[in-house]
């Protein structure tokens, strides 16, 4: 996944993988600026568990965005491109740009929500399925 997140930076098209159009890497992080999970298309990251589990990817977000920077600051023969060592690591790239984003990141990693939306949405899903109390992350 990393290698075909990376192809534009390692074309010399994008600079950073976040600046990158049409990856998944560049997918996920507009899903997590608008309050979302991982859509069915994009399979789920699902951590570092040993259980056995569905398919997902078997790494935590954070550590792969983490991985997925490192990875294209390599230098790679017959390739033209890569992450500039002068840029700041990327999660301080993001959090500089998309505070929210990476906050939400590390909360739904945190806990395992069920419920993950605006406030609004919440207490409509809370009113809708009849219940006191619903286990969400409100952003």
């Amino acid at each position: 996944m990393a290698y075909t997140d990376l192809n534009p930076v390692r074309a010399g098209i994008a600079k950073t993988p976040e600046t990158s159009e049409y990856t998944s890497f560049k997918r996920r992080l507009a899903l997590l600026n608008a309050g979302q999970v991982t859509r069915s298309k994009l399979f789920p990251f699902v951590g570092e568990s040993s259980e056995k589990k569905s398919d997902g990817v078997p790494f935590r977000l954070i550590d792969y965005i983490e991985w997925v920077d490192w990875i294209g600051r390599q230098v790679r023969e017959g390739k033209p491109g890569h992450i500039d060592n002068k840029q700041p690591n990327i999660l301080i790239r993001l959090s500089a740009s998309h505070p929210d984003s990476f906050d939400l990141c590390t909360r739904l990693e945190r806990k395992r929500y069920l419920w993950v939306g605006s406030s609004k949405r919440l207490q409509i899903v809370k009113h809708r399925l009849n219940r006191q109390r619903l286990h969400g992350l409100s952003i």
